[in-house]
């Protein structure tokens, strides 16, 4: 029996969606299914990282250790590491680029870009080892791996290992940790143009039951509609 809370957030959830509310729905369709999406969601995450960024220019947005980073500080970082992909390591849309980190704002950074630049970050298990890294780049044929030191470690035992591996000291300030990558932004390179059906982001399962699956959400790259497809081309 539905409660007196359940009816008050039904009828929220019916006014944001409304043709005039907030959150006015629209619908797209995957594989022969109708699903509903927010009508006047960006087409893609590069637009929301620009809209946030943009609004809260000024305000700390990263805190790692005695290191204090603005939304326009990363934002900056990102789009520096967006052109570097495209001019300066030859990124095209769709293709997967590897982040072989523990948390950092490095990572962030690089995620940014990653999608920015109309790359598939690839977000590779940093518990994971050799064998494991090795099954996972593999699979989704990566064509640039970022990693840290513990990960570059594990990466350098990996003989038949094709893609590329930039090595990310994340235990160092943001400018330190990507002087590699922000030393080949390429300012003439041109960001492409993103939009719902370009994918974003590589997950991969837990690999509890087996060994890990990757999967590439739509969702992750649009709010106008999701869909879970395998990674696999």
């Amino acid at each position: 029996m539905r409660t007196e809370l359940d009816l008050a957030m039904d009828s929220t959830m019916a006014a944001l969606t409304a043709p005039d509310g907030m959150l006015a729905l629209g619908s797209a369709e995957r594989f022969g299914v109708t699903l509903p999406t927010i009508a006047a969601a960006p087409p893609a995450l590069s637009y929301y990282f620009a809209h946030y960024a943009n609004e809260h220019r000024d305000a700390v947005f990263l805190v790692s250790g005695a290191e204090r980073l603005t939304f326009g500080e990363v934002y900056a970082a990102a789009e520096r590491t967006a052109r570097a992909l495209v001019g300066g390591y030859g990124i095209a849309k769709g293709d997967r680029v590897g982040i072989a980190m523990r948390n950092s704002p490095s990572w962030i950074v690089l995620y940014m870009g990653i999608i920015m630049a109309g790359g598939v970050a690839t977000l590779l298990n940093g518990w994971w080892q050799s064998e494991e890294l090795e099954t996972a780049i593999g699979e989704v044929n990566c064509a640039l791996v970022f990693a840290d030191p513990p990960r570059v470690k594990r990466l350098a035992q990996i003989a038949a290992l094709r893609a590329p591996v930039v090595e990310i000291d994340d235990s160092r300030p943001l400018d330190a940790a990507l002087g590699a990558v922000l030393a080949k932004d390429d300012r003439t390179a041109d960001l492409p143009l993103l939009g719902p059906e370009d994918h974003a982001t590589i997950l991969f399962t837990s690999g509890s039951t087996g060994q890990s699956k990757g999967r590439s959400p739509n969702i992750a790259r649009s709010c106008r509609g999701s869909s879970i497809i395998s990674a696999k081309r």
